[in-house]
């Protein structure tokens, strides 16, 4: 059963000792039988001993079954008991059940031993687990208590219809002037006559169920003095998951500068709370946390009570930061800031912390107690919009220049062909002023390429098919990116129609495929592909940066050196280059960028070092035409559903989640694995089939294909389905697959993921 079972075996023959031993171990159970006899051995070992089960005869020399059934239940009640023994009646096998006996066998017929010995074990482990949930919810509750009855802030329950229940802290008697059994099964007091229509509204959001967040009023207490209030409110459901009340808690502002901080501290202690809370002892080991906690950093309670909190540290958060907080909350005070950490999944993320000291009646110091929010989403809006906004302060910039170098080049550009219209000029002159001339054209190259960045220049617009207007342009593609490297066309079928300038084709053209030229070394590949893709708001919500909407999306990719993180954080910039100097402006893919946007689309680039480069552009449907286009055919989403057991393996968290949600919806049950290592652990220790291997192409660790022929060793069977954001020929070229092999390109909608994963499955196996 995967551990060592100790069993007490209360037996006078070696010989059936021995069997039973036997039969143990061919069934696969690591067992180990310490044998007694007599009473006071049977005694001592219960005394003494670790003992997981115990297996006794019914009739010995010098002891018997029943009284050792008696002793067990007064020694160790909880260790299951099962006879084994030649005979055993009816009528005595009944009165052994009835004294506390898990089960009996008889010795003749040996089949039923294992089983019972399984079930035995497994009902005790179930009756510890029970009673050990139990004893910590008795536990939790109690913490809670106390930590509502010492809250500086009034705690109060309300049932829906408004009046206090069950809940009214010595907070909210000191700070209201009513007590307790003033107010139970009344409306909550110090409400004003004239606003009673506004506590009618709050009503009927506690019937709803919904919370309430710092809305600040004005109140009166019992003495009728004024004062103004923060209101925080979180439903209470019942066992049924209806809304029966809620949780209100009142923070008096006038009084307290941080009233935010400290209402989330102390009212987030209630296990609906939305944010984790963290409570240790004045040295720092954990004693509490709540269910929001576990959620978020994937620890159990039992896990974490008794550590230190510094089992999150992820590296990432400077120790300066670690040595202030201390500092503070050890002097009395509130600590504030921000944590980079690390989930036990290895997972990093962002949370926001409050962190104060809890003291008792002599003003000692006895606990700390955590109020922490995940900021992880926030955090990289922040990073978007900080993005976006560079951009676009950039682009703004950019369009500026341009328009103003533009000025002076017309200028430069006049004086430059009047010069040489005149008839006297020398050929000295004349060679110089036909440099200058040169020099101006070109840079309105430079300018044309500014403006198509900050979305300024000209355009005239019109309806058109992608494929037509990029076959145009094959042939002087192919004169610019010359004859060492091979130009594939992979042009997708029944296109949707799009309204853009054709010039702007071709500059994202010649832009991407120059780049792709530039950043291979001698004989390579470029790819040109379009497809047709629909994005649904499901994805849209997992994916920041995309929109819901049909799109074509053209694709540009190579097989060159590739780019690292930092690099593409930054290629869409003016000016920015990685090549040497006279190669690039860096204009190239900001104009891109601009042209893209400019057209309601966006872009994705897929690059690793040593693994080239996809770019991928979504611009969106014209819709003027759509009555007249050929509608897509799939497979109805129930058609779709399975049952197989899939192992999905992915180097990026968010991707892996997003992708076991869409699996999970549709039936399949699902095994997660972030690198090839814990995949391999996963197979080599799961006992059920492994259906299908959805894996990545590239990854730190292992390649996909490698990882494949691992898991092939272990499930023979399995077929095999890689993903990966460059574009399936790409991969090809690569080496990583061989031709047939089934695959599927990020970015990639649900339905898309869903039907392919049932025809893989469906599939004759290639591997």
């Amino acid at each position: 059963m995967g551990t060592l079972i100790h069993i007490l075996h209360l037996e006078d023959n070696p010989a059936d000792r021995e069997l039973i031993q036997v039969t143990l171990t061919d069934a696969g159970l690591d067992c180990r039988l310490t044998q007694v006899q007599t009473r006071d051995e049977f005694e001592n070992a219960l005394h003494n001993g670790t003992v997981d089960i115990i297996l006794a005869d019914y009739r010995l020399p010098m002891f018997d079954g029943m009284s050792a059934l008696k002793m067990a239940q007064e020694l160790q009640p909880e260790i299951p008991f099962v006879f084994v023994t030649g005979t055993l009646g009816e009528e005595v096998a009944i009165e052994a059940l009835t004294q506390g006996a898990t089960d009996y066998v008889l010795k003749h017929i040996l089949s039923r031993l294992v089983p019972a010995v399984q079930r035995a074990l497994q009902e005790a482990r179930d009756r510890r687990e029970r009673r050990q949930a139990q004893e910590a919810l008795q536990r939790s509750n109690a913490m809670l208590q106390a930590i509502i009855e010492a809250a500086p802030v009034a705690i109060i329950g309300l049932d829906l219809d408004g009046c206090v229940h069950s809940v009214w802290n010595p907070a909210a008697e000191k700070m209201l002037g009513w007590n307790a059994q003033e107010v139970m099964g009344r409306p909550l007091p110090a409400i004003p006559v004239d606003r009673q229509e506004a506590f009618g509204r709050f009503r009927d959001r506690i019937r709803k169920g919904r919370p309430l967040d710092g809305v600040e009023v004005r109140l009166k207490r019992r003495d009728g003095t004024p004062i103004d209030y923060s209101i925080y409110a979180s439903p209470l459901h019942n066992t049924q998951g209806a809304v029966c009340g809620n949780i209100t808690v009142l923070v008096d502002i006038t009084e307290r500068k941080h009233a935010v901080v400290s209402i989330r501290k102390l009212s987030q202690v209630i296990e609906q709370s939305p944010v984790s809370i963290v409570i240790t002892d004045a040295e720092g080991s954990i004693e509490f946390v709540n269910a929001k906690f576990t959620e978020i950093t994937g620890y159990t309670p039992a896990e974490v009570l008794g550590q230190n909190p510094s089992i999150l540290r992820s590296g990432e958060t400077p120790v300066e930061v670690y040595r202030h907080l201390w500092e503070t909350i050890t002097a009395g005070g509130v600590w504030q800031g921000e944590f980079h950490n690390r989930k036990k999944n290895g997972g990093l993320f962002w949370e926001q912390a409050t962190i104060a000291p809890v003291r008792d009646t002599d003003n000692v110091t006895t606990h700390y107690v955590a109020v922490k929010q995940d900021i992880t989403e926030q955090k990289k809006l922040e990073a978007q919009l900080s993005q976006s906004r560079k951009m676009e302060a950039i682009g703004q910039l950019a369009g500026g220049v341009a328009h103003d170098f533009n000025n002076m080049l017309g200028v430069i550009i006049g004086h430059a062909e009047m010069a040489l219209g005149e008839s006297d000029l020398d050929d000295a002159l004349h060679n110089s002023f036909e440099e200058i001339l040169k020099a101006g054209l070109r840079s309105t190259d430079i300018t044309r390429q500014l403006l198509a960045f900050a979305r300024k220049q000209t355009i005239v617009p019109r309806i058109l098919d992608l494929n037509e207007t990029i076959e145009e342009m094959l042939k002087l593609l192919r004169r610019l990116i010359g004859e060492d490297i091979e130009l594939a066309w992979l042009p997708g079928a029944k296109l949707w129609p799009l309204k853009m300038d054709p010039s702007q084709i071709d500059q994202i053209l010649a832009n991407l495929c120059v780049n792709a030229r530039d950043a291979i070394a001698g004989v390579g590949k470029i790819t040109i592909e379009t497809h047709r893709v629909i994005f649904d708001d499901a994805y849209c919500a997992e994916h920041k940066g995309f929109s819901p909407g049909e799109y074509v999306m053209l694709a540009v990719s190579d097989n060159g050196s590739g780019m690292d993180k930092t690099t593409m954080d930054k290629i869409f910039e003016p000016f920015y280059t990685t090549k040497e100097i006279g190669r690039g402006t860096g204009l190239g893919l900001a104009t891109v960028y601009g042209i893209v946007k400019q057209n309601v689309g966006f872009i994705n680039v897929y690059s690793e070092p040593g693994h080239g480069s996809t770019f991928k552009l979504y611009l969106p449907r014209h819709t003027a035409m759509a009555a007249q286009q050929e509608p897509m055919t799939g497979t109805a989403p129930q058609a779709l559903r399975g049952h197989e057991t899939i192992l999905v393996v992915e180097d990026e968290t968010l991707h892996l989640r997003v992708v076991k949600l869409m699996l999970e919806k549709y039936g399949y049950q699902v095994l997660a694995a972030s690198t090839p290592a814990d995949a391999l652990r996963f197979t080599k220790g799961h006992t059920g089939g492994i259906h299908l291997l959805l894996s990545d192409l590239i990854m730190p660790e292992m390649n996909g294909r490698d990882l494949a022929d691992e898991i092939i060793d272990l499930y023979p069977n399995v077929r095999c389905l890689f993903m990966s954001g460059y574009t399936g020929n790409v991969t090809v070229q690569h080496g990583v697959l061989k031709e047939g092999i089934h695959f599927i390109q990020k970015p990639f909608a649900k339905l898309d993921l869903i039907t392919k994963v049932r025809a893989v499955l469906d599939s004759e196996k290639k591997m």
